[in-house]
């Protein structure tokens, strides 16, 4: 396992210091203990060795795939679960990625909320890939909900808004805001039970360059906005 400080370069540059763990090649470590450091943020090199393809990499593992990433189904090696995994494309920067992490490490521990399993990373090559790891949600989203078995009940449907409200509330108490809330982002893990994925455009509320941001799914944004936009939205 590797241990770096980047305290120093973090403040030399007028930023909060703080500290990051890589876990490369530790084949002995505990287990439980890097699924610990990983759910907190810290970067680790054992993806392949942690998890496996689903079904022995025969028939199609991907189950989702969006503008910078696609995802997933794999297997963990040391255990019978499965997780999602997001594969972010090259070319995505660092820095959304980052947030994106960060956001949803903020807002755990809930019921709502899809959980966080890790950040792994792959060199390949001259590039890095970054996989980003959480659980899996069997019964897919609530747009593959509606578009396959059509208006459900209402209670169905009280049910699994107030899912996603009571996921919202949390990331808001937290200052944060989503901004990308649609049916493809709302997940379900059994018929009706909501959670709320997808951070990749979550921001502080006191990040005054991302809030001054227009961003988002232009198919979602409310009429009275889009009429009054003279720039298209960016996703």
């Amino acid at each position: 396992m590797l241990f770096r400080s980047a305290a120093a370069d973090l403040e030399s540059e007028g930023g909060t210091g703080g500290w990051f763990i890589v876990c490369a090649g530790a084949p002995n470590a505990d287990r439980i203990t890097l699924d610990a450091l990983s759910r907190v943020g810290c970067l680790r090199e054992d993806l392949e060795e942690s998890f496996a393809p689903h079904n022995g990499g025969s028939g199609n593992q991907k189950i989702g795939e969006g503008a910078y990433s696609t995802v997933q189904c794999m297997q963990q090696v040391h255990g019978s679960g499965y997780v999602a995994v997001k594969q972010m494309n090259q070319s995505e920067d660092l820095e959304p990625i980052q947030r994106e992490i960060a956001t949803l490490i903020e807002v755990q521990q809930h019921a709502n909320i899809l959980g966080f399993r890790g950040l792994f990373f792959r060199k390949q090559a001259e590039a890095v890939n970054l996989s980003i790891v959480c659980d899996l949600m069997p019964c897919g989203d609530l747009f593959f909900k509606v578009s396959r078995f059509g208006p459900t009940t209402e209670a169905n449907a009280r049910q699994i808004f107030s899912g996603t409200i009571s996921g919202l509330l949390h990331i808001h108490s937290h200052g944060i805001v989503h901004r990308d809330i649609k049916a493809d982002n709302i997940l379900l893990n059994n018929d009706n039970h909501a959670v709320v994925a997808d951070f990749g455009l979550a921001t502080w509320v006191s990040d005054k360059v991302q809030m001054a941001r227009r961003c988002g799914s232009p198919g979602y944004v409310a009429d009275r906005k889009s009429t009054r936009l003279n720039t298209p939205v960016t996703r």
